[in-house]
């Protein structure tokens, strides 16, 4: 347990204010790889390599930004790490409909920190509700465990429907990026 309690204290003088980018992006494509590329550009971060992480918001993050973003399209990031928690939707059938969304939640007082979830599927109403019934069961497990309170369930969906060629929808939480 000794070791626990210094691994803790240590991680928290090393916290660092961490913003989170939210972004989402819809394409069409030739095939369904082409078409989660475009999605990706137009999220704004189709030229990094994707480093998924699973749905925890680390301790220090500041606030959590809607929007794209800034300076990942540049030669000198082409290629880099980026971690990111994301919902993607492909879709191969005319008429029908792909949706992504992501939700989050943060604690309300320090140390901050949160959680993702990432649900997908042909209609935006369902991913909605999937999201508030999987968060809201994830923060009641940690407001037992750690006795802190979380703040209000946020969301961004994304979709498109599928005319002839497959299209892909995304939602992607982006937290760094870093050079090999």
């Amino acid at each position: 347990m000794e070791g626990h309690l210094l691994s803790t204290t240590r991680n928290a003088r090393c916290v660092q204010p961490l913003p989170i980018f939210v972004t989402k992006g819809t394409a069409e494509g030739n095939t369904t790889l082409s078409a989660f590329d475009g999605a990706l550009g137009k999220a704004g971060i189709s030229n990094c390599n994707l480093i998924r992480l699973s749905s925890v918001i680390p301790l220090g993050v500041t606030k959590v930004i809607i929007g794209k973003p800034r300076g990942l399209s540049t030669p000198e990031k082409f290629g880099n790490r980026l971690y990111v928690v994301y919902a993607r939707q492909d879709e191969k059938e005319p008429g029908k409909q792909a949706c992504a969304g992501l939700g989050w939640a943060l604690t309300t007082k320090d140390p901050r920190y949160g959680l993702f979830i990432e649900h997908e599927g042909r209609n935006k109403k369902d991913i909605v509700d999937d999201i508030h019934r999987s968060l809201l069961c994830m923060i009641e497990r940690r407001e037992k465990e750690f006795r802190h309170s979380f703040g209000k369930i946020q969301y961004l969906t994304s979709s498109i429907v599928c005319k002839k060629n497959p299209v892909c929808a995304v939602v992607v939480a982006v937290y760094k990026d870093e050079p090999w």
